[in-house]
């Protein structure tokens, strides 16, 4: 009888342990909810002290122009003028992402 108990118990803690383990899977991580903001524009202003770009881009029919914050690697490869799609947090000045655009190719009219 005493061993039929202790078999008991330990089936159950370990059932009550099991159950906390699968909750914790179901919280989705913090990172995964947040979407990211997109803007593409324009370069206009690159300040290499401050590691920031200005970009020019058309919001509600206005341009309007935004500074980001960008990594120094980034920042190399960016030049005035240039096109680019920036990725940031929505209220945030870092950019989480920034990649030039190609110009679309116009086709020659015969």
């Amino acid at each position: 009888m005493k061993k039929l108990f202790t078999v008991l118990l330990a089936v159950g803690v370990c059932f009550a342990f099991s159950g906390t383990s699968f909750a914790a899977d179901k919280a989705p991580a913090k990172n995964e909810t947040e979407k990211l903001a997109k803007v593409t524009g324009e370069i206009k202003n690159i300040d290499k002290e401050k590691c920031s770009i200005t970009v020019e881009y058309a919001k509600e029919k206005k341009l309007v122009e935004k500074t980001f914050i960008v990594d120094k690697k980034v920042l190399e490869s960016l030049k005035v003028g240039e096109k680019v799609q920036v990725s940031f947090k929505d209220g945030s000045d870092k950019a989480e992402k920034v990649e030039a655009v190609k110009a679309a190719k116009k086709e020659k009219k015969k």
